[in-house]
C-alpha cells in the first residue's frame, strides 16, 4: 500500500490516479488548504482508494493513520510550492515543507516503511552558468522555498545515513498538465496562459519572456515516482525533467498555433527569486531510474489545452 501526502494537489491527484491504473491500493492524505477535494472526487469511487483529511504537521494523526494501515511505500508530495509565498511568510513555508517531511521521515522509522519519495525542485539550483543542470552542480538558492527543499534533502540523507531509511529525492523542473489549477497565484505558466487564452484575457509575462524552462508534463513525473519506488538504489538524488528547454514566448506561439487565434500578451517587470534559464540534465535519472519521459512538449500541450477547454469553455 502507498501513502500519498498532498494527494489532492495538482501533482498528487495525478500521481494516485496513475497509481490505481497500474494496481496499486493507495491512501491519500491532504489537509484541503491548496488541493482540491474535486482533484480526487472521481478516485473515491475506487475500492483501492482512500483518502483521509490530515496535515502533515498533525503528527498524532498522521500516527493514528499508520496504525490502522498497512502502508509500505510513502510519496511525500504536501508543501507549500512558491517562491513569491515563501518571501511573504518564509516561517510558514518553512514549518510546513520542513517540519512537515521531518513528521514523514520519523514515520517512516518508526513504522519500517520501505521507501520514502520526497519531492523536491529544480529551484534548488537557482541560476547555473552551465546548462543542462547534473545534480552534483552547487546549489545556488534564491528563494527561501529553494532552501527549504535543500533542508528535506539533507534531512533525508540523514535519515538514510543514521536510521537506514531508504530516500528518493526528486528534483521536479517545470511541471504541467491537467488538474493544475490556473486560478492558483502561484501555479504554473502552462496553467495559467491556457486558461487565459480561452477566456480571451490578456497572458501576463515577466520579463521578457526570453527566459527558459524545463517544462515536463505530469504523466512523466507520475512514472518518475513509481519507478523511484521500483529501482535498486537505497538512496539518490535525480532531477526529473524533458532534457530540453522552451523560451516563455515561445509557448504563446504555440498556444496560438492549437487554438488557432491570436493572443494578447502583457510584459511586466521581472519578480524577484525568477530563475534566468533551467534545464536538467536527467542522465543519472535514466541510469538509475530507468527513466525517459515519454511525452513531447507540443503534445502535452496540446493534451493540457484539451483538458482545459473541457472544463471550461463552458463556464
Amino acid at each position: 500500500m502507498i501513502l500519498i501526502t498532498g494527494v489532492a494537489g495538482f501533482i498528487g491527484s495525478n500521481t494516485a490516479e496513475y497509481l490505481l491504473r497500474k494496481g496499486y491500493e493507495v491512501i491519500g492524505v491532504d489537509n484541503l488548504s491548496t488541493g482540491s477535494y474535486e482533484n480526487i472526487s472521481d478516485l473515491i469511487l475506487s475500492r483501492n482508494f482512500k483518502f483521509i483529511k490530515c496535515d502533515i504537521l498533525n503528527e498524532k494523526k498522521l500516527i493514528e493513520i499508520f496504525k490502522k494501515h498497512d502502508i509500505d511505500y510513502i510519496i511525500h508530495l504536501a508543501s507549500i510550492v512558491s517562491v513569491e509565498e515563501s518571501f511573504k511568510k518564509p516561517k510558514l513555508v518553512s514549518k510546513v515543507n520542513i517540519e512537515g517531511t521531518l513528521n514523514i521521515l520519523e514515520i517512516a522509522r518508526k513504522y519500517d516503511i520501505s521507501r520514502v519519495i520526497i519531492a523536491s525542485s529544480a529551484s534548488v539550483y537557482g541560476d547555473q552558468k552551465l546548462l543542462p543542470i547534473r545534480e552534483n552542480f552547487p546549489l545556488n538558492p534564491k528563494s527561501i522555498y529553494a532552501i527549504t527543499n535543500i533542508v528535506k534533502e539533507y534531512y533525508s540523507k540523514i535519515y538514510y545515513d543514521i536510521y537506514s531509511i531508504s530516500c528518493i529525492c526528486l528534483r521536479y523542473f517545470n511541471v504541467y498538465g491537467k488538474k493544475q489549477n490556473p486560478n492558483n497565484p502561484y501555479s504554473g505558466v502552462i496553467s495559467k496562459f491556457i486558461y487565459r487564452a480561452i477566456k480571451d484575457e490578456v497572458l501576463e509575462i515577466y520579463g521578457d519572456g526570453k527566459q527558459t524552462r524545463d517544462f515536463i508534463y505530469v504523466d512523466d513525473i507520475c512514472r518518475a515516482n513509481l519507478l523511484s519506488l521500483k529501482c535498486n538504489k537505497k538512496f539518490g538524488i535525480y532531477n526529473i525533467g524533458s532534457g530540453k528547454r522552451r523560451r516563455i514566448i515561445d509557448i504563446v506561439k504555440l498556444l496560438e498555433k492549437i487554438l488557432n487565434k491570436k493572443l494578447k500578451v502583457k510584459f511586466l517587470p521581472e519578480r524577484k527569486g525568477d530563475v534566468k534559464h533551467s534545464q536538467a540534465d536527467i542522465t543519472l535519472a535514466k541510469k538509475d531510474l530507468k527513466f525517459e519521459p515519454k511525452v513531447e512538449f507540443e503534445d502535452g500541450l496540446k493534451l493540457t489545452t484539451e483538458w482545459f477547454l473541457s472544463k471550461f469553455k463552458k463556464h
